[in-house]
């Protein structure tokens, strides 16, 4: 018992090997980081797809500011100048999408599910962006965003 406890002691706690697993998982943590923030599709918004339960239901191109209603569930609500804003209904489920024509920007501004995840996510500016709300299954892209998935999500 006291030579194991002596053997302890002695034991410095790191020896190389676990220094080198240390530093190989260093470097893939960082190659993943560089792998997602650099490789993004950054250039600007041409237009956007907005898809209700996999249905495209909106679209919009932002070089002609041109757009099309596919389904009776978008209403315009507003349409000014430089903004145009959208609710998208599902039965008693809603959310108010809001369209800047001058930035180009996209973002929902308003919902009525629980979370609300989708109100608190930053606006799509650039190709690299998304907004999902899980809860109505809505989902808004940029146009001609192609995922390498085929867009199915499995919870749990």
């Amino acid at each position: 018992m006291i030579k194991q406890i002596d053997h302890i002691k002695k034991d410095k706690g790191f020896r190389i090997w676990d220094l080198a697993v240390y530093a190989v998982i260093i470097a893939v943590i960082v190659a993943i980081f560089c792998a997602v923030f650099f490789t993004r599709d950054t250039s600007s918004l041409k237009g956007a797809e907005i898809y209700l339960k996999n249905e495209l239901v909106f679209d919009i191109s932002f070089d002609s500011s041109t757009y099309n209603v596919y389904s009776d569930s978008v209403s315009v609500e507003d349409e000014s100048s430089g903004s145009i804003t959208l609710r998208i209904t599902d039965g008693s489920a809603y959310n108010v999408v809001e369209i800047n024509l001058s930035g180009p920007s996209v973002s929902v501004t308003e919902a009525n599910c629980s979370s609300r995840d989708c109100v608190y996510t930053a606006a799509i500016t650039d190709n690299s962006g998304i907004i999902y709300c899980l809860p109505h299954r809505l989902k808004i892209i940029p146009a001609g965003y192609e995922p390498e998935d085929n867009g199915t999500i499995i919870i749990g």
